[in-house]
């Protein structure tokens, strides 16, 4: 067996017995507990050993020395003597006397107490409370105290403490499985941890267990069959030893892997089954859980190759069940396990999920439908137990005759609430079943968040990788919002780190305050973009260099972008959200391979919307915390790769998010230190805040409990990408400077605002006019637009534009009712409001009016039409070089039906790349090209001057160039890129 990384030092062993004055107080807590037949099945069951981690509240804590005299040991300690009153078996020990013909608890409060083993550690808390790697087997087991086991006596309860340097501790739990099952045992955690952190809770009735075992009926005797079946064991025939059955040593080489279902993804799951006609069968969270987690396992592992059969065991919860129901209260073991069968090769088939799920489910339903049916069979439960512990499947040598299937066990239940264990210091962090590690055992929890079901198993390496991707990849295929006309195929998910140096000055722990400019965009939905490269290689050693190099320069861009391995969070007890890096955080990293035309999205032509969302990682969003980013890298087998990323748009903009991909595109390439200006400047005190517009703009999230999320785009929107060459805008800059002035003339309107001509401005006004046309609606809706403004040179003081995090400020205009936008002058008009409100907040300040103007977003009225103009030129992202040159097509899949993104030609000619979507009959109507046929430049008139105030201005986003203008709107598309 291999050694487990983890040392600890024993601080301190001591006992803990029920307080004094406990024990003269009356309680329903007997001193002698016979065993009963739930209970002697689990006699020679080797022990359940739970582990719970807890974060410190106070991350100041200085040092361990103190520990043991500080809030926490005592506190544990005295509310564990008072807990105790009510689980007195629990301190007693299981004995079997010659006297009687079962085994019995006996407490004996003159001596009996429970073993308490108090610890430190100097181990990474955070890696070993994690889920995002796979951990050796046997870490957790010096957080785990051994109990005091021998074949005359056995205790029923051993705890151990042990607190990891400035971090947190853990709370290890070995316990008799004669004494209680699963239940039982959570309702002590829950007393236990309710009593240390309110001892109010001493006198609630609710929580006490219930220990009267006259509530079980045994019309069959069995509690006498099962004790002479055990007495009868090892050359019996009284053989009443206690000494638990050995389970081989973990094999070398498992590893400790922890997984999600969340409740979304479990749904989507049962409708998938439905649609297969399984609707007829129990398809509840545990059942369809159970089957998907028993096929994921049967592909790992390929039991199909050497086993005609495979098995799954669970056990049930029999106290709503039997025909006298006992209550949820009741302590003790009350569970009977039950074995399913399959075929292996039909599990692993394309129908596995719904034989897996069929198999599963006839098993529930036929207890529930009849009381007491339970039990049946409840005989054979010792002498397949027995059975079960005289296989090799336990170790590296596996059963592998139809006769002998392999079995899977399932352990643990959502429904127990393991979380829900608050001794004063907040949820667990994680919590564990390590016993599992010998057992074939899967076990299964609700989430932290309680968002879902937490899954853990250990397996070897190499079978652990597969299991991670076969439950990784079958989730996304059957969980495809839209249909699409190839499968992509998940490869791998796994999480990259930082970039750790043996450096004394390297961060440990790095947090980052919201501003308000990151308030504003709190719920807005993530920034999601799609790199496209082209690769031509059929060699695998390339694409695996290709890859390692890609996850090697990751980690070290994270390095200097530590937020972004982090998380956003807002804990209960803080007034504000916050970004928090801690050691061991990560970035996701799913790989792929999608067998479709890798031109169907990099050619500048119309796709459906909705195709390019598998290329797309999700962030991992609960009410408490948020991953900042995720990152999939997709391969077009021979042609090329993909690489989506994922951003959370309350932690950084655009701008941010682009140098980001330059840096990670930079270190990949030259495999050296950042340049200053891809090297991101994070202090936050630069920016003020006067009138509190965090707050301001915070509480307006608050207050709207309507849903920010984009829906997912319906089959009939599609996605467009169109280039304005630098020629073609300067003929719509010459278009647009002679219908502004003849419209400021004949309305003689000769206070106006000066016109600018920079390309950003007219290719916003431009496509604006298009959409107005293209969209349906009253000619008399009202039009409105979005101007996005980087703030970092605008700020007073102004700001690096290194500055990382959000730095841009939207402005709302009017562009004019859509029947005037139709008009041949309609980019003219729409050029002129985009004008006015630059010059406004360049004039102003972008701070002037801030607080009201987003007050003002919310009457526009569902009549009218708005469009953001996002992205930008300037942010030259089609300079992301990994060496494999610029990629073949950048798309900004965020940008929906209301939005537009803007960014440079890749050839860097000085043209624009424009994105968007629209309804397909919308998109069809090409409008970019049915005007005004195409006419000769010409000379400006001598009248026509552009004011200087133009020329001289400094743009928003894209420089302005000046040059003639035609006398009629231009044809700006050519005719291999039109809408």
């Amino acid at each position: 067996m291999e050694q487990s990384k983890t040392v600890v030092k024993i601080v301190q062993v001591c006992k803990v017995a029920p307080s004094p004055t406990a024990i003269t107080t009356t309680t329903d807590s007997p001193n002698i507990l016979p065993l009963t037949f739930f209970d002697i099945p689990w006699l020679r069951f080797p022990p359940v050993q739970r582990l719970f981690f807890y974060e410190f509240p106070n991350q100041n804590t200085t040092n361990t020395t103190p520990f043991s005299h500080s809030d926490i040991l005592p506190r544990l300690k005295d509310s564990l003597s008072l807990t105790l009153k009510h689980f007195l078996p629990l301190v007693g020990n299981l004995t079997w006397p010659q006297t009687s013909y079962k085994p019995i608890f006996v407490y004996d409060e003159r001596s009996d107490a429970v073993s308490l083993t108090v610890a430190e550690t100097d181990v990474d808390f955070y890696r070993l409370s994690g889920t995002n790697e796979f951990l050796e087997a046997t870490e957790y087991h010096p957080l785990i105290p051994n109990l005091d086991v021998s074949h005359e006596r056995a205790a029923a309860l051993a705890l151990q403490i042990t607190l990891f340097q400035n971090c947190g501790f853990s709370i290890g739990m070995s316990m008799h499985h004669a004494a209680l099952d699963g239940k039982s045992v959570q309702l002590f955690v829950k007393t236990w941890a309710d009593m240390c952190r309110s001892r109010d809770c001493d006198d609630d009735d609710r929580s006490k267990p219930l220990y009267d075992r006259t509530v079980i009926k045994d019309p069959m005797g069995l509690d006498s069959i099962f004790a002479k079946q055990l007495r009868d064991l090892d050359n019996g025939p009284d053989n009443r030893s206690l000494m638990p059955w050995s389970f081989k040593q973990v094999p070398s080489g498992s590893v400790r892997g922890t997984f999600q279902l969340t409740s979304a993804k479990i749904e989507k799951l049962k409708q998938y089954l439905m649609t297969n006609n399984i609707e007829q069968f129990h398809l509840s969270t545990f059942s369809v859980t159970c089957a998907y987690i028993w096929v994921c396992l049967n592909k790992a592992e390929e039991i199909y190759l050497s086993s005609q059969i495979s098995a799954l065991g669970f056990t049930v919860d029999s106290r709503s069940h039997l025909v006298d129901p006992v209550p949820e209260t009741y302590f003790g073991n009350c569970y009977v396990g039950k074995v399913v069968f399959a075929d292996a090769k039909r599990l692993v088939g394309k129908e596995g999920l719904a034989v897996a799920v069929k198999v599963i489910g006839e098993s529930i339903s036929s207890f529930e439908s009849i009381k007491g049916s339970v039990l049946n069979g409840a005989e054979n439960l010792v002498s397949s137990f027995i059975e079960s512990f005289s296989r090799s499947e336990y170790s590296e040598g596996i059963a592998t005759t139809p006769s002998r299937p392999i079995v899977y066990y399932i352990a643990g239940s959502p429904g127990f609430e393991v979380y829900s264990s608050d001794f004063g210091w907040g949820r667990p962090r994680k919590t564990d079943v390590v016993s599992i590690d010998r057992a074939r055992a899967v076990s299964l929890s609700e989430t932290r968040e309680g968002d879902g079901v937490e899954v853990e198993l250990v397996l070897k390496t190499q079978q652990m990788e597969a299991f991670a991707s076969f439950f990784a990849q079958a989730i996304f295929i059957l969980l495809m919002a839209q249909p699409i006309r190839n499968s992509i195929r998940i490869l791998d998910i796994s999480n990259v780190t930082p970039f750790l140096s043996d450096s004394p000055d390297s961060v440990t722990e790095f947090s980052l305050p919201l501003t308000f400019l990151d308030t504003f965009s709190f719920k807005f939905p993530p920034i999601e973009c799609l790199f496209f490269y082209s690769i031509k290689t059929s060699d695998p050693s390339l694409m695996a260099s290709t890859l390692s190099n890609l996850r090697h320069s990751l980690s070290l861009t994270l390095q200097s972008f530590l937020p972004l391995a982090g998380k956003l969070t807002w804990p209960p007890t803080s007034p504000r959200p916050t970004i928090l890096y801690k050691p061991g955080d990560s970035v996701s990293f799913t790989l792929a391979e999608f067998n479709v035309d890798f031109h169907h999205f990099t050619r500048k032509h119309i796709h459906g919307a909705a195709e390019s969302r598998p290329l797309i990682p999700n962030l991992i969003i609960n009410d408490v915390s948020s991953s900042i980013m995720a990152l999939q890298i997709t391969l077009f087998p021979n042609i090329g790769l993909c690489i989506g990323a994922t951003f959370h748009h309350a932690v950084l903009d655009g701008k941010s998010s682009a140098m980001f991909m330059k840096s990670w595109a930079y270190i990949s390439k030259t495999n050296t230190p950042l340049s200053p200006e891809l090297t991101p400047f994070y202090d936050r005190t630069t920016i003020k805040d006067p009138d509190d517009l965090y707050t301001t703009y915070l509480n307006r999230w608050l207050a709207n409990t309507a849903s920010v999320k984009e829906p997912e785009a319906p089959s009939d929107w599609v996605r467009a990408t169109f280039e304005l060459k630098r020629g073609e805008i300067n003929n719509l800059r010459r278009w647009v400077s002679i219908q502004w002035e003849e419209g400021n003339k004949s309305a003689r309107n000769l206070n106006a605002s000066p016109l600018r001509l920079t390309s950003f401005v007219l290719a916003s006004a431009y496509v604006l006019t298009t959409m107005v046309k293209a969209t349906e609606g009253e000619t008399n809706r009202r039009v409105y637009f979005i101007v996005t403004a980087n703030y970092r040179r605008r700020l007073d003081p102004p700001l690096p534009e290194n500055y990382f995090g959000n730095c841009v400020g939207s402005h709302l205009g009017y562009a004019g009712e859509a029947g005037e936008l139709s008009k041949i002058n309609g980019s003219a008009i729409v050029a002129g409001k985009i004008s006015e409100v630059i010059n406004e907040f360049e004039k102003k300040g972008v701070m002037e009016g801030a607080k009201e103007r987003i007050k003002s977003w919310g009457v526009l009225g569902t009549e009218s039409q708005m469009v953001a103009i996002t992205w930008s030129p300037q942010f030259d992202i089609y300079n992301c070089n990994f060496s494999w040159g610029k990629p073949q097509k950048i798309e900004i899949s965020s940008v929906n039906r209301k939005m537009i993104s803007l960014m440079e030609s890749k050839d860097g000619s000085g043209g624009l790349e424009i994105g968007l979507v629209l309804k397909k009959h919308e998109m069809d109507r090409d409008l970019l090209s049915e005007s005004v046929p195409t006419i000769p430049t010409v000379s400006p008139p001598t009248t026509t001057a552009v004011p200087r105030s133009v020329t001289d201005a400094e743009p928003i986003f894209a420089t302005a160039d000046t040059s003639s203008a035609p006398t009629q709107e231009p044809n700006v598309c050519s005719a291999t890129n039109r809408l």
